[in-house]
């Protein structure tokens, strides 16, 4: 008989994960065949419940067999040929598992149509702490741990959270603030800093959280990844912000306001290049011309 080593060597070596967020199921897997039999399983459901998945619903990043036809896969391609499977609003890199957000869900009028602007005074107040809890959800660590996404992919995922917020903030301000930007530029410029800084700041925060989590059950020493110095955060989230404001004339003043700190900012030691590049890939990737601004 075999022995439970021989046994355990003779079968291929793969790796699996299954997550679920309510009754939203993700599995990934290197074997083909486990996915085949968690989909043929989670298709029989549990009938005397009246458990069972959506099949328009069910998505795989390869081409499958079922109820005699054949299933396209179904997944997001870049103009970089880059494929993502979309799953909760977030898209996976199907080659990396690299993490991004699905900023497609809010194109058109619907970043508007989801705002709840605040007409109660104390417009300026209001302003600074929606500004915060736009950019809160896209500051997980999912988005910016080192150890599941690229430097570039957590850049350009710090780059497109505060690029949605100034798309979202510039339409909070036409929508309730008196006076627009105009009136208000020297407040919003300050406001549009501090929500830079609290972004970097809270995922800072978040990343050490879950450092220290994975230390007391590990009970070992785990260093908190590297994702941004805090000059590339500033740099990144100012110049997301000019790229949105530039579009709408009342902005000229905050936008005069951010292009100075870039000048100030030409002598530091910063790969201003680099910077640039990823500026340019997550603007092409985000699509503005999508949104109704």
């Amino acid at each position: 008989s075999k022995t439970e080593s021989e046994d355990r060597h003779s079968y291929p070596s793969h790796a699996h994960l299954l997550v679920r967020i309510v009754d939203d199921f993700l599995l990934v897997t290197t074997d083909r065949d486990t996915s085949m039999r968690f989909l043929s399983k989670m298709g029989v459901g549990i009938p005397h419940l009246g458990v069972q998945t959506n099949k328009t619903k069910t998505q795989t990043n390869y081409n499958r067999q079922s109820d005699e036809r054949q299933d396209e896969a179904q997944y997001v391609k870049c103009d970089n040929q880059m494929a993502f499977f979309p799953w909760c609003g977030m898209l996976f890199d199907i080659k990396t598992c690299e993490v991004r957000v699905d900023y497609s869900r809010f194109s058109g009028k619907l970043v508007a149509d989801s705002l709840t602007v605040d007409r109660v005074g104390k417009e300026g107040l209001c302003l600074n702490a929606r500004m915060k809890s736009f950019v809160r959800p896209r500051c997980l660590p999912i988005f910016h741990d080192a150890r599941l996404n690229g430097h570039e992919t957590i850049k350009l995922n710090f780059y497109q959270a505060i690029l949605f917020c100034a798309v979202k903030c510039i339409c909070y301000i036409c929508g309730g603030m008196e006076g627009g930007v105009k009136r208000n530029s020297a407040f919003v410029y300050e406001s549009i800093e501090d929500v830079i800084l609290y972004s970097s700041n809270l995922i800072n925060s978040r990343l050490r959280n879950v450092c220290e989590e994975k230390e007391r059950h590990q009970h070992g020493e785990s260093n908190i990844p590297l994702w941004l110095g805090m000059k590339e955060a500033m740099w990144l989230g100012r110049h997301a912000f000019c790229a949105v404001l530039k579009r709408k004339e009342q902005c000229t003043d905050v936008v005069h306001m951010l292009n100075e700190c870039f000048v100030c900012n030409t002598s530091e030691k910063m790969c201003i290049s680099a910077l640039e590049k990823t500026a340019s890939a997550a603007l092409r990737d985000f699509n503005l011309d999508s949104f109704d601004i």
